[in-house]
């Protein structure tokens, strides 16, 4: 159904059509010329009769006045759509045309707005100003509104008011959002270009390290790339400040001692550098080189240690590594009733070739032979050293890579148990398992008793820090090897939430009875196991004598 002006004779003279931009997408009407006779006829009669043609203005107004101000109210309370109403009946088709006018410029506001919210949300969806077609936006804005015109069913509305309550607001939105769009890919082609002049330079200098070349020819090419962009019209502190970055860049993804070596090399060399860009000419020029040549070397110098310091820990790892896994050998052959040292360290391979050679280094053997010194040891100590512990404890927490070296030195001296000694030295073992495992990591209970054995209500009760320690200890001790046993079981097959739940539960009953069997815990059952037990969320079964 045409919404249209249902008295258009009312109107003896048509309202000028305003053309814009939205509205020439659609509409190329013809211009109508007023016959001149009429326009005389009009003049006559205003000047033969007054008063009568004031009259009847003055309550065409007040008419006006009064129907429109019924249609905006009319159109608040009703929450249907202008058109919703006509086809219900609502708005007789006789109605005053100033209403009806009124009611359909309303419709029509509220359908711009509408489209106005819905371009922009494509806008940003789409990210129009990071194309690369210049034309994308133009393209993109007018698709969606000729998609929108259909989909509203806007070719139903009389053309005159399209043209003054819909169209002219998304012209002047077109435009205004069309100069943001421009401003935007503008900024986003000048950042783009920074970037990949920054990627230049960095680029430059890892070519630059690969062919070992020389200082002054890197500088000559990084000149004459300063040089061209000055060309263009980027200012020469701009092209510094991009040349700079380039060089941070390169810092940044320097992986050897090389690399150090050759940055260092350009550092040394760059006071002779000269751009001819503000920072490196003349002799304040000279100043700002040396502060800025300064803070590079500081900048190189802190990466160099971070490199030589993640070095040193890699290696730390692999020895580590290296060891547990001779420990791991060492104490089957160790546990087997014909144990002989000998002839365990003259084990023998066969290589690919075809060639036999012993199985362990000069350097396994010597270690070896002091783990065997060391579990001797243990096994004449009945109770470790309380200092001994609390060593291996800290170390545990702040380089826990340490700790097997540690506690072979402790146990040689005689002051670890057999199981305390075991305990520590698979220490890295099990928090390889307790740190990259999901369900340890998922698992709130457990999350939150580790935390609890490092809360300073807990290590600062007298007597308690060194147990709490050692009961962390057995906790994760006993966790890890009841994951072992039971993250494989059939029954949690494919079911990783239901292994969840059982973890987590089994974490709750374990902690309850490594915190019962605890003799501190158990004599101050009614303070400090109490507190623990509610403040924790824990229950602590009561096991002194009645």
């Amino acid at each position: 159904m045409a919404i249209r002006d249902p008295n258009p004779e009312f109107n003896t003279m048509p309202e000028r059509v305003v053309d814009s931009v939205d509205y020439n997408l659609f509409y190329k009407p013809d211009r109508q010329n007023v016959s001149q006779g009429l326009v005389q006829l009009s003049k006559s009669l205003q000047s033969l009769v007054p008063t009568l043609t004031n009259y009847a203005i003055t309550e065409d107004i007040k008419d006006k006045e009064k129907e429109e101000a019924k249609a905006m109210k009319d159109f608040q309370t009703n929450k249907k759509a202008f058109a919703q109403l006509v086809k219900n009946g609502d708005i007789p088709e006789g109605a005053n045309p100033y209403y009806f006018n009124k009611m359909m410029s309303l419709d029509l506001n509220q359908k711009a707005r509408k489209f106005k919210l819905e371009f922009d949300e494509y806008a940003m969806n789409n990210m129009l100003e990071q194309s690369l077609d210049g034309n994308a936006w133009n393209e993109a804005y007018e698709t969606q509104i000729k998609a929108f015109y259909e989909k509203e069913n806007l070719g139903n509305y009389d053309a005159r008011a399209l043209s003054n309550s819909f169209f002219n607001i998304t012209s002047a939105f077109r435009n205004e959002r069309e100069q943001q769009h421009n401003a935007s890919r503008m900024q986003f082609i000048k950042k783009q270009t920074e970037d990949g002049q920054i990627k230049n330079y960095q680029g430059m200098f890892i070519e630059a390290q690969g062919d070992n070349l020389d200082t002054s020819e890197l500088f000559s090419k990084i000149k004459n790339e300063t040089t061209s962009m000055m060309e263009l019209g980027v200012s020469g502190q701009k092209s510094n400040d991009l040349f700079l970055v380039g060089f941070k860049r390169y810092l940044n993804s320097i992986g050897d001692a090389e690399g150090f070596e050759y940055a260092r090399t350009i550092l040394d060399d760059m006071p002779n550098l000269k751009l001819g860009t503000g920072y490196f000419t003349g002799k304040e020029g000279k100043n700002r080189n040396a502060s800025i040549v300064a803070e590079l070397r500081m900048e190189l110098n802190a990466k160099e240690l971070a490199f030589l310091e993640g070095e040193k820990k890699r290696f730390t790892v692999e020895e580590d590594i290296k060891k547990q896994n001779l420990g791991e050998e060492f104490f089957v052959a160790y546990n087997q009733d014909d144990f002989d040292l000998s002839k365990f360290l003259d084990t023998t391979i066969d290589t690919e070739d075809g060639n036999t050679i012993s199985k362990y280094s000069n350097k396994d053997k010597a270690y070896l032979q002091g783990l065997k010194i060391a579990l001797d040891k243990t096994l004449q100590v009945t109770t470790s050293s309380i200092e001994a512990l609390e060593t291996l404890t800290n170390l545990d927490e702040t380089n826990p890579y340490l700790v097997k070296q540690k506690a072979l030195e402790l146990s040689r001296d005689g002051l670890l148990s057999n199981a305390d000694f075991k305990f520590y030295y698979n220490s890295t073992n099990r928090k390889q398992i307790s740190k990259k495992s999901e369900f340890f990591i998922l698992s709130t209970p457990y999350q939150q008793y580790q935390k609890m054995f490092g809360a300073q209500e807990i290590t600062s009760i007298p007597g308690f820090k060194l147990e709490a320690a050692l009961l962390r200890n057995k906790f994760e001790e006993d966790m890890i090897a009841w994951h072992k046993e039971n993250v494989n079981d059939a029954k949690f097959e494919g079911k990783p939430y239901e292994y969840q739940k059982a973890f987590n539960g089994q974490v709750k009953l374990l902690m309850g009875d490594i915190l019962a069997d605890s003799q501190f815990i158990q004599s101050t059952y009614d303070t400090i196991g109490k507190d623990i037990s509610k403040q924790f969320g824990i229950f602590i079964e009561d096991r002194r004598q009645q």
